[in-house]
């Protein structure tokens, strides 16, 4: 059988779906025809991921690849059901994002990988991702076939084929059963917790961030938080130089409704800023989906962790503004410690005027911050807030990555606080 792996898996399920009932010959030869082809697409898939396990079988592919979600991609956009509704709408209303990380129907929406040849991410391997899936598939929805395959993996010891059990977490994740993959990375972690952290740094930084993951698309932000700090503290600082990613291709058939997955080269340089955009989703959800809440820090750990993919986040940046304006009031003893935007440093010195409004707002660190409070800073001390932002103004210019990975392993504890 020549041809793509994707048109033999065809002709295979085409074979499975015409067979005779009274013809077990036929069903054997398919049977065994799909094994070796989800064998064949699954361990070139897996070797090819984790090249440095398979430094012999993938020259040219020097470093590992990480199956993650695009938190970015929109599964649906939210409409207002009835006009009159969306009339009603307060102009200093904070608009809800249309992302999707609490929606119980994720594992009913395609998946789709992104091409990016400059990873190495071809179209020739996401087929074969792909393609080994449908085998699994086909294999386990025939009763006969996942008996005689669960009888020959148990032959085979399958159990202790790292690359088999990597390729399952990765299909529960392309499928969207993160309950499963969850599960499943759990019990990997577990498995590490007793093997010398410089053996495994690198392994468990993948599965930490793939946990991270799973737990956002549950909705179970704390978590996801916990396990994305984690994985910070196991990134190389060597390698948290960062220049921007390189923007992946857009596939070919993508609907409304599609799933967008990535696949990340394993270094600080690609996955710090996925780290950052996690944490930045976890505390829009907390900033934003929860209005008779007020919690300051959330929101200034938010502001913080927009200076990374500026101006993108101007749009977001603006939101948090609306909302201070709303509050009245905002705090956050942390601004002039990790916030070296110039636009947002800007932005702040205006809500600090009278013309900006009665917004009453506390930036200094708690060694200058005066005991009287007023409109617009606290009494007496405009003059330290003025050289406090002319001072700030010169730190425009330092590494906004080296700044951040700082803030989220110095400030680990008060990032999780404020997810709880």
């Amino acid at each position: 059988m020549t041809g793509s792996v994707s048109s033999r898996f065809q002709h295979l399920s085409e074979c499975h779906r015409q067979q005779p009932s009274d013809a077990p010959a036929v069903s054997k030869s398919i049977f065994y025809s799909t094994v070796l082809l989800f064998l064949k697409t699954a361990f070139t898939y897996a070797s090819t991921v984790d090249s440095e396990a398979f430094a012999s079988t993938n020259i040219g592919h020097s470093t590992s690849l990480l199956l993650l979600e695009d938190l970015n991609a929109k599964l649906k956009s939210k409409k207002h059901k009835h006009k009159h509704k969306k009339l009603r709408l307060d102009e200093n209303d904070i608009p809800l994002d249309s992302d999707s990380s609490d929606d119980p129907g994720l594992s009913s929406i395609p998946a789709n990988l992104k091409v990016n040849k400059s990873y190495g991410i071809t179209p020739e391997l996401i087929e074969n991702f792909e393609t080994g899936i449908d085998c699994w598939k086909l294999l386990y929805a025939n009763e006969y076939f996942e008996k005689d395959l669960n009888w020959l993996l148990h032959r085979w010891k399958a159990d202790t084929w790292q690359w088999l059990t990597s390729f399952q977490t990765d299909m529960m994740i392309f499928k969207g059963d993160f309950s499963q993959a969850l599960r499943m990375l759990q019990e990997k972690h577990k498995q590490m917790s007793s093997m010398p952290l410089a053996e495994v740094a690198k392994d468990k930084l993948k599965i930490l961030l793939q946990m991270a993951a799973c737990h956002f698309r549950l909705a179970q932000f704390s978590s996801a938080c916990e396990m994305t700090l984690d994985a910070v503290s196991l990134m190389p600082s060597s390698e948290t130089s960062v220049s921007k990613a390189v923007q992946p291709e857009k596939p070919s058939h993508t609907s409304k409704y599609t799933r967008m997955l990535l696949l990340l080269p394993v270094t600080g340089r690609e996955l710090l800023p996925y780290c950052i955009n996690l944490l930045l989703q976890c505390y829009k959800k907390k900033s934003f989906h929860h209005h008779s809440t007020k919690d300051d820090k959330a929101l200034g750990h938010m502001i913080v962790l927009m200076q990374y993919n500026w101006p993108k986040e101007e749009s977001l940046f603006s939101d948090a503004i609306k909302k201070i304006r709303k509050q009245g009031t905002f705090t956050y003893s942390l601004f002039f410690k990790f916030i070296i935007n110039i636009d947002i440093l800007e932005e702040f010195a205006f809500l600090a005027t009278e013309e900006a409004g009665q917004i009453e707002i506390d930036l200094l660190p708690p060694a200058q911050r005066q005991k009287v409070v007023t409109r617009g800073v606290v009494k007496g001390g405009k003059e330290d807030f003025r050289i406090a932002l002319e001072n700030q103004v010169k730190r425009c210019e330092e590494n906004v990555e080296f700044l951040l990975k700082q803030f989220l392993v110095c400030e680990r504890d008060t990032l999780l606080e404020h997810l709880m």
